[in-house]
């Protein structure tokens, strides 16, 4: 009798356990249900705030939600939501970037999404349009310091994002400004040679930039300036030589020119003085007959020139002086003969 009580008594605690656990896992089953509901509630409740326009209160529900379920479907609905809204142009508190950061915490914290393509295009377009947004913010700014006479202010930025992000996006109109400041007539430090390298780093460095057409011309015009100044300056030493009488070193810089211009302007005038160098009295190596093919051959090569006619008249009166001093030969002879 004693072992079939105990027997029972066994039987009974048993049964007593597996319906305490089976409460227990009920309880449990039921706050996760409800808890589930609860979540939704919050999603459907925002998504009705949401087309009511109150998109903070929306946020909050989605908050809400995803804080129930962080890491199940519900969670993900929730960051969804909430970047949408932030992304949204009718919210007053439209933020791309909050938006950008919850659509990388979807893309990263629920893998298997149902969004995750959708997620990814958005990212995609956020980061473009954020970065649009800071370049024109970028570019107002910078136009302001212009508008304002800020050159050097408007330099020092442009280097700066040149410096870091040679290669962005930023890098072609950064370029483009700096070699546009630097031809800029009002800049004080205005330098065409400085501004020539600018734009040829942009057609090299970016190909495909809208500014690539405009610094073609750029370059074409801003060439031609240099050289310009390169060929004064060289006329201005050639001058400096002579005014120092140092003729060789006259001839020297004459033939330096001739070699790095060829057909093309100074080259005509470097002709010109080396003419006129072997005329010139104070010259211990003057030479009339160096001088005429000298000046021939800038009447040959550069017909178009503004010194061929004065080319033209020395030869006419080199000629002349040849001729008299073969006359005057003919005469000399003549008269020993005669003394014979």
């Amino acid at each position: 009798m004693g072992r079939e009580r105990f027997g029972t008594r066994r039987c009974f605690h048993f049964c007593v356990a597996v319906l305490t656990v089976l409460a227990i896992s009920s309880c449990a089953s039921f706050k996760n249900l409800m808890t589930k509901r609860e979540g939704k509630s919050s999603l459907r409740h925002g998504e009705s705030l949401a087309l009511r326009g109150d998109f903070d209160g929306a946020l909050g529900e989605y908050r809400e939600a995803f804080r129930l379920f962080p890491k199940s479907p519900v969670g993900d609905a929730a960051l969804l939501e909430s970047a949408l809204i932030y992304a949204d142009f009718a919210n007053p508190g439209r933020d791309p970037r909050k938006a950008l950061t919850l659509f990388k915490n979807l893309i990263a914290d629920f893998p298997e999404s149902e969004f995750m393509e959708g997620a990814r295009k958005r990212v995609d377009a956020l980061e473009k349009s954020i970065r649009m947004h800071d370049r024109l913010a970028e570019r107002e700014k910078l136009e302001q310091l212009l508008r304002n006479g800020d050159f050097d202010g408007a330099l020092r930025e442009y280097l700066d994002i040149l410096t870091k992000f040679p290669r962005s996006p930023q890098g072609d109109e950064a370029l483009y400004a700096v070699g546009h400041i630097y031809a800029d007539n009002s800049y004080h430090a205005r330098d065409a040679a400085k501004a020539l390298t600018f734009f040829k780093r942009l057609v090299n460095d970016f190909p495909d930039s809208e500014f690539r057409r405009e610094s073609l011309v750029r370059i074409r015009i801003l060439e031609k300036e240099v050289k310009e100044l390169d060929d004064n300056a060289e006329l201005q030493k050639l001058k400096q030589l002579l005014r120092k009488g140092d003729f060789d070193g006259a001839l020297r810089e004459c033939r330096n020119m001739l070699a790095n211009s060829s057909r093309t302007s100074p080259a005509d005038e470097a002709l010109y003085y080396m003419g006129l160098i072997y005329l010139d009295r104070n010259n211990p190596k003057m030479d009339y007959r160096k001088a005429l093919p000298i000046f021939a051959r800038l009447r040959r090569e550069f017909p178009g020139s503004s010194l061929s006619e004065e080319a033209r008249i020395w030869i006419d009166v080199l000629e002349t002086v040849e001729k008299a001093l073969q006359i005057d030969i003919t005469i000399e002879e003549k008269t020993k003969e005669l003394r014979r």
